[in-house]
C-alpha cells in the first residue's frame, strides 16, 4: 500500500520528521534548474531544486531529532528554513521557530506561533555551503548546492508490463528520484495500475489511488533509487478499468478494490456527521463522533461477498491482504481527518471560519469518493 502524507508531504528519518513544502510559485518554462539544494538530516540526504525567479520552498521539522534528547520541560522545537532567491546568483534562507507543547508532530502547521530566528545568504553555484552552527545544533547536518542530477545513475527499469499500460519514458526529477510515465494504450479509462516493485524486496503500490486515466493519457509514478543500491525493477502486476473489469493478476484488482471500498465506507459513514457537525461547529465533538466510527462485520460481510463474486477463486490464499487493505484504507481516510480536527481543537489560533471551511471541504471530498468509488 502506498504510502501517503495529508497536509505536507513527509519524510520520516530515524528519530525525528521532517517536512518538504513547496509552494506553486514557479514558472511554466519546462526546463528545470540544473542545481539542487542538499539537505541531510539524520545521515538522510533531502534534495530540492534551487528556485527560480519568484520560487520559493520550505522544510520543517521537530527538534530534538534524536531519540536520547528528552524534550525541554515538556516541550519540543518546531523549526523552519524557506529558501528564496535574493538575487540571480544567491538564496535568501530565513529560520523561524515555534515551540510545541508536547511531543507529537503538528499537523496544521500554521497554528503555531511562528518566530523568526535567523536569516542567511547561500550562493547559488556548485559546492556553495551555508555555514551555520545554530542550524547543525537543530539537526540539519549540511546544506550545500550539488548537481540536480545523479552522478552516477542508477535507471529503473521496467520488466513487465500490460497490454493496456505501456512506459512512455523514465527520467530523473531530481537526484534519486525517477518518474516512471505509464501510458493507457487502451480504449477504456483505467482507475488502478498495481505494480510491484523489488529493490532488495519487494513492496506492492497503487499508483492511482483512486484517480482516472483517460485513453491516451498518461499517468506517473514516482521511484527513489540511489547508485548505491540494487537497481529498482517495476512491474505492472494489475490494471483495473473504470467499468470494473481487470486485466492482470485478479489478486491485484481485489487489493485496489479493497482499497477502494474501505474509503467508499469511511466517507459513507463520515457525510452524515460532517453534514451534522454545520449545525453546531465544535472540532472536539466533530473528532469524537468520528472515532467511534469503525468497520461493522455486515459491511465487511457485503464486501468480501462482491469481492468473492468478482474474482472468483483468484484471491483464496490471500484474503487477509485484502482484508487489510479494506480496514486500513477506512481507517487511514477517517483518521487523517480526526487527527486534523484534534490538532485544530488544541490550536490557540482556531477560528470558526476556518472550521467550517475544513469541515465544507471534507464533504466535498466525502461526496466526490461515494460518486466516484461506488461499485459497477
Amino acid at each position: 500500500m502506498s504510502v501517503r502524507s495529508h497536509v505536507l508531504p513527509v519524510v520520516i528519518t530515524l528519530g525525528s520528521w521532517l517536512v518538504v513544502s513547496g509552494q506553486a510559485k514557479r514558472d511554466t518554462t519546462p526546463e528545470l534548474p540544473e542545481l539542487a539544494l542538499e539537505v541531510i538530516q539524520n545521515g538522510y540526504p533531502c534534495y530540492n531544486h534551487v528556485p527560480p525567479p519568484g520560487g520559493s520552498f520550505g522544510m520543517t521539522w521537530m527538534t530534538p531529532n534524536r531519540p536520547d534528547v528528552e524534550p525541554v520541560d515538556g516541550k519540543r522545537i518546531a523549526a523552519h528554513l524557506s529558501f528564496e532567491p535574493a538575487s540571480p546568483d544567491s538564496l535568501r534562507v530565513q529560520l523561524t521557530l515555534a515551540e510545541v507543547a508536547d511531543a507529537s508532530p503538528p499537523l496544521n502547521l500554521d497554528d503555531l506561533h511562528w518566530k523568526p530566528a535567523a536569516e542567511y545568504v547561500l550562493g547559488v553555484k556548485e559546492g556553495a555551503t551555508l555555514s551555520a552552527p545554530e542550524l547543525a545544533a537543530l539537526g540539519i547536518e549540511q546544506r550545500r548546492i550539488v548537481p540536480a542530477k545523479s552522478p552516477i545513475p542508477n535507471v529503473p527499469a521496467v520488466v513487465e508490463e500490460r497490454d493496456s499500460v505501456k512506459v512512455s519514458g523514465i527520467v530523473e526529477d531530481i537526484r534519486n528520484w525517477y518518474r516512471v510515465s505509464l501510458l493507457n494504450v487502451s480504449n477504456k479509462g483505467i482507475r488502478g495500475i498495481y505494480t510491484r516493485q523489488y529493490r532488495g524486496r519487494y513492496t506492492d503500490d497503487d499508483a492511482l489511488e483512486g484517480r482516472i486515466v483517460a485513453p491516451g493519457e498518461t499517468q506517473g509514478i514516482s521511484l527513489h533509487s540511489t547508485p548505491d543500491q540494487p537497481q529498482t525493477r517495476v512491474e505492472i502486476v494489475s490494471v483495473l478499468f473504470e467499468d470494473g473489469s481487470c486485466e492482470g493478476e485478479k489478486a491485484g484488482c481485489a487489493r485496489m478494490e479493497a482499497r477502494r471500498e474501505g474509503r467508499l465506507l469511511a466517507a459513507t459513514l463520515q457525510l452524515p456527521i460532517l453534514n451534522q457537525g454545520l449545525t453546531n461547529l465544535d472540532a472536539q465533538q466533530l473528532s469524537d463522533a468520528l472515532s467511534g466510527l469503525a468497520v461493522d462485520s455486515q459491511s465487511r460481510g457485503k464486501f468480501i461477498g462482491r469481492l468473492a463474486l468478482r474474482y472468483p477463486g483468484s484471491i483464496d490464499n490471500d484474503w487477509q491482504s485484502v482484508i487489510d487493505d479494506f480496514s486500513q484504507e477506512f481507517r487511514f481516510y477517517n483518521d487523517t481527518f480526526r487527527m486534523d480536527l484534534d490538532n485544530f481543537a488544541r490550536s490557540p489560533g482556531s477560528h470558526l471560519q476556518r472550521l467550517e471551511a475544513q469541515v465544507r471541504q471534507r464533504i466535498k471530498l466525502c461526496e466526490q469518493t461515494i460518486e466516484h468509488d461506488g461499485w459497477y
